[in-house]
């Protein structure tokens, strides 16, 4: 008898476990329950007031539904219906602290490390977001940051998971922020040599060496730079659409330094071009050697 309640039990939690795993497949790992913050106010997260232009902007892109397109390790992203608008919520587990640990007793050593380790994860990843919103508007196009509780929104935000379920979202209890919406590389730089516009997409990936050297000139490391993956092109620039990785650099600024790092970060893209675009190649090299041997930047 017992092992016919064993197999139950088996059985029961088996069946759980591939119910959870379709659902998940099926939203496109979409978990809204995690995006929940319960954080106090923290004057460390307050951002600069927003000009009359941009908050006009703020409420133009928040006067809509969002569908959702998925997510990253940071957050899970929503499309506008207008096109013109991405809004990021972030995974707050990844910085919530772990009050089970609470009700462990002789752990606490480790329950500190633990502790300061989501601490750690919020002040970088939030200043990450706030340097990106303040110091690099034109590398980023943030329209909007939003990082602590307020009671001034006073909005609840459409949202349209992958089964057409919809979700609303209370924003002044939410953190959240709001990106101009940008093209992908690859699909730009494809779509540009399918229609045989080399020189286009040389203009691609001049914009993509200009945003790198220009974080760099302003004094600010990124510690996630994939080209391929986390830039995009937005009208005549590129940005970066992964922002939660900044931080401050002194030394970057100097040729000692952003020299290398911009011979680093192109090396994943050029093996790309490599394999797929190999014409492309001798524009990226040239284009690399011309700021490394330039010896008045």
């Amino acid at each position: 008898m017992k092992y016919r309640y064993l197999l139950y039990a088996v059985l029961v939690w088996w069946g759980a476990t591939s119910l959870t795993r379709f659902c998940m497949k099926q939203t496109g790992q979409l978990q809204l329950s995690l995006i929940r913050s319960t954080r106090p106010y923290d004057p460390l997260f307050d951002t600069r007031p927003l000009t009359a232009d941009e908050e006009k902007e703020k409420n133009e892109a928040l006067g809509q539904t969002y569908t959702y397109f998925g997510c990253g390790g940071q957050a899970y992203v929503f499309f506008s219906e207008d096109g013109k608008y991405v809004i990021k919520f972030f995974k707050q587990h990844h910085f919530n602290p772990p009050t089970h640990l609470n009700y462990i007793p002789g752990i606490s050593k480790y329950r500190e490390r633990k502790f300061a380790k989501r601490r750690l994860n919020l002040e970088q990843d939030y200043l990450s977001y706030k340097m990106g919103f303040e110091e690099l508007p034109h590398e980023t196009e943030l329209v909007y940051l939003h990082l602590n509780p307020t009671s001034h929104i006073k909005k609840e935000l459409t949202l349209i998971d992958r089964l057409n379920i919809v979700h609303k979202i209370d924003l002044d209890t939410t953190d959240f922020l709001i990106q101009r919406r940008a093209e992908a590389v690859l699909p730009t730089l494809k779509t540009k040599l399918k229609a045989g516009d080399q020189e286009g997409a040389k203009e691609t990936i001049n914009q993509l060496l200009s945003l790198v050297m220009t974080r760099c000139k302003k004094g600010f490391g990124d510690a996630d730079p994939n080209l391929i993956t986390n830039c995009g092109i937005y009208k005549d620039h590129a940005i970066k659409i992964d922002i939660g990785r900044f931080s401050r650099s002194p030394h970057m600024h100097e040729p000692l330094f952003y020299k290398p790092e911009l011979y680093r970060i192109t090396r994943p893209f050029r093996k790309w071009l490599v394999h797929n675009a190999p014409e492309l190649v001798e524009h990226l090299d040239s284009s690399i050697l011309e700021v490394i041997n330039d010896t008045n930047s």
